[in-house]
């Protein structure tokens, strides 16, 4: 069947759903057409994610065999967890991705010294809240999604952090990730650590382009057990 061919066929499908007054976003069946069977891993976050490594990591899953994942980037210049969690709530794009897995890595931006500054419990229950509103949502589509988290990385003196910011990304946001990671039966993915034993991938907030390829790959040594290969 050609490309032709297959367009014509979800579109008549899609139509017909329609008609019969199904919610395509909620159909497995539509899912199937669209992604191919293919699973679907949804890297949410902020500049960090917004970067490369979600390009890399989608490379690093081919390049290993795995034909059938699919990366899709939701990163979000600048976003604290408060701001992704108002994005998740008033926009629609991450539920079209159908997401088997997300690799959410938030707080960088939460311990800024401007107004982006974010007492560390309310980051605890805006990173509580997303992951809710992901489960909430996959069950509405009677979907199984696994949620993936990850430590900050170091942050370095500058105009927007302090020596305060940098200490709370061991004292305090860390911390937090791995409770709430212990509350919600989570795996944690230690890209925090990556980061400090490989200094010279992250010369400031933000990784070299070497430095998200590696990101990338840690990821991707951590979570990629949990695919079988077509």
């Amino acid at each position: 069947m050609n490309d032709s061919e297959q367009m014509k066929k979800i579109l008549i499908f899609a139509v017909l759903i329609a008609i019969a007054g199904v919610t395509i976003t909620k159909t497995p069946a539509l899912r199937r057409i669209l992604f191919k069977n293919y699973k679907v891993v949804l890297c949410a976050g902020d500049s960090i994610t917004a970067g490369s490594y979600p390009q890399w990591l989608n490379l690093k899953f081919k390049e290993q065999g795995y034909s059938n994942i699919k990366v899709i980037n939701m990163g979000k210049d600048g976003y604290t967890s408060g701001e992704y969690l108002n994005f998740m709530r008033l926009k629609t794009d991450w539920k079209k991705s159908f997401p088997d897995m997300v690799l959410l890595q938030l707080g960088t931006n939460d311990i800024r010294i401007d107004s982006d500054h974010t007492q560390t419990e309310s980051f605890y229950q805006n990173m509580k809240a997303i992951i809710k509103l992901l489960r909430d949502e996959a069950k509405t589509k009677n979907h199984s999604i696994e949620i993936v988290l990850s430590t900050i990385p170091p942050v370095i003196e500058c105009n927007t952090f302090d020596e305060t910011s940098i200490e709370r990304v061991n004292k305090e946001i860390n911390p937090a990730i791995r409770a709430l990671a212990i509350e919600m039966g989570l795996q944690v993915v230690d890209n925090h650590a990556f980061f400090v034993k490989h200094k010279e991938l992250l010369p400031g907030i933000h990784p070299t382009q070497q430095g998200y390829r590696q990101l990338a790959q840690n990821w991707f040594h951590h979570i990629s057990t949990r695919f079988r290969k077509k």
